[in-house]
């Protein structure tokens, strides 16, 4: 959010989300996740929570996008979602200009056999893929499309689905 601000508005203002948030009462005590969305524009507009339930995908297409853009996180998604909806499949894995970058959901880690990596070229840099970077449990490459086959597996992680390789998908499984 910060980073939006500052690249969006020249404002270097960080704002404490510990302090704009205040988390009700049922939420904190109840055993589910929750989800926390932020609406801002110069200023934050709206606070909202939903339950989240984790939902892992069942299929998963390559598409072709050359000039999708969600370098920041944007609350409208339609082009994300217009391409999700065309590909007849529960999630995508977007090439942009031949390089792998995201889903429409979450960041990706990809498996050689020996370490993991995740695209230098992703259309968001997620909170959970940061902190993965900065411990060194994954690192930055490019990868091309033509790349993927010498990739045995991979996973998706976003803020609310940590790194687990539990849950790798085989590349075999990705439709082109």
């Amino acid at each position: 959010m910060n980073r939006s601000y500052s690249e969006m508005y020249g404002l270097d203002c960080p704002v404490d989300l510990n302090l704009a948030i205040d988390i009700p009462l049922n939420i904190l005590n109840s055993n589910d996740d929750y989800k926390c969305r932020v609406i801002y524009g110069r200023s934050i507009e709206d606070i909202s929570y939903s339950k989240y339930t984790p939902k892992f995908p069942s299929s998963i297409k390559v598409v072709h996008h050359n000039s999708i853009d969600y370098h920041l996180k944007y609350s409208n998604r339609d082009e994300i979602n217009s391409l999700l909806d065309k590909s007849h499949s529960d999630e995508i894995l977007i090439i942009k200009e031949g390089l792998v970058t995201d889903t429409s959901k979450y960041n990706v880690c990809f498996f050689n056999g020996q370490r993991w990596f995740t695209p230098s070229t992703p259309l968001l840099k997620g909170i959970m893929r940061e902190a993965l970077i900065e411990k060194g449990i994954i690192s930055e490459i490019k990868i091309k499309k033509e790349d993927l086959a010498g990739f045995t597996h991979f996973v998706l992680i976003n803020a609310l689905n940590p790194f687990n390789p539990s849950n790798a998908f085989t590349i075999k499984s990705l439709r082109t």
